[in-house]
């Protein structure tokens, strides 16, 4: 296996690793805010930004959303982008062989 064909593995398997993480850190941060958050927006503290956990409606700052949505759609998209770089890699391996 080539040098350049190496690299390419270890970065594809490196985002689908980190992406993983990321996508399910979401999800534990999710519960642990819906646990602690108050379920009426409380402007003193900044939790005005609503979250619903199928029905059960709990606010947190605006941070703490764009976190969520950073963890969950970042990582999604990185485990995504690792998996397709690997199966492209996989084809063209095949393809040269």
């Amino acid at each position: 296996m080539l040098k350049a064909e190496k690299t390419v593995k270890t970065i594809a398997t490196a985002g689908i690793v980190v992406g993983f993480i990321a996508f399910f850190l979401s999800f534990a941060l999710f519960a642990y805010w819906s646990s602690i958050s108050p379920t009426a927006p409380d402007p003193a503290t900044g939790r005005t930004c609503s979250l619903s956990d199928h029905g059960y409606i709990f606010y947190v700052t605006k941070t703490q959303t764009m976190v969520f949505h950073a963890l969950l759609l970042g990582g999604w998209s990185l485990g995504a982008c690792g998996i397709v770089l690997r199966l492209l890699k996989e084809m063209s391996v095949c393809d040269e062989g």
